[in-house]
């Protein structure tokens, strides 16, 4: 299980102890009363400690995306029996092309203080297993090149580099763009 490292000061020196800190998380479709709760974790999500926010999806596209690709489109709350039950933690979208061949992972976002507790990997594999389902060809994504726990993770699940694009949105933001083939029932042993 996950655990987190605090440091207590105490009369006699600084003593470090480990919290046990056990997440369990329900991942289930996204839904318009979410709305809210997604747009905080995805503000919380790409704001560094600083401040700095980076380049996030406003509020309104959450609502038009529980509408438009609510298959496709899941939430992770926390169901640990304590008071935060049913708190969003995290969430995940996707989406098909057109033609329906290629499927995308567009976003995967967990809240600070659920990150290293699984939260990702679940969401990201309940995402595949419902783009695969729909019968893809592959599945891609677009990563930043130094969110090197994310592009462990996509490995992990058998995601592959198909190259870089300096300027993926646009001005100087770079990504790494990868693709996965192979079915979940592949994987889920490794993970």
């Amino acid at each position: 299980m996950p655990f987190t490292t605090a440091t207590i000061a105490t009369p006699c020196a600084l003593e470090e102890i480990v919290l046990v800190m056990y997440v369990r998380t329900l991942i289930r479709p996204a839904i318009t009363q979410d709305v809210p709760a997604l747009y905080a974790v995805e503000t919380a999500g790409f704001t560094d400690e600083d401040g700095t926010r980076h380049l996030s999806y406003p509020l309104f596209f959450f609502r038009q995306a529980v509408d438009a690709l609510g298959e496709f489109f899941f939430a992770a709350e926390i169901d640990d029996g304590r008071n935060d039950d049913g708190r969003i933690v995290g969430h995940a979208l996707g989406a098909a092309t057109p033609r329906g061949s290629i499927g995308w992972i567009l976003n995967v976002v967990v809240h600070p203080q659920f990150r290293k507790h699984k939260v990702g990997r679940d969401l990201t594999l309940a995402l595949i297993r419902a783009l695969e389902s729909s019968g893809l060809s592959c599945i891609r994504l677009s990563v930043e090149p130094d969110n090197i726990p994310a592009i462990a993770l996509y490995r992990k699940l058998g995601f592959s580099e198909l190259g870089r694009e300096e300027s993926y949105f646009g001005g100087t933001e770079a990504r790494l763009v990868m693709q996965r083939q192979t079915s979940t029932a592949e994987i889920l042993g490794e993970v």
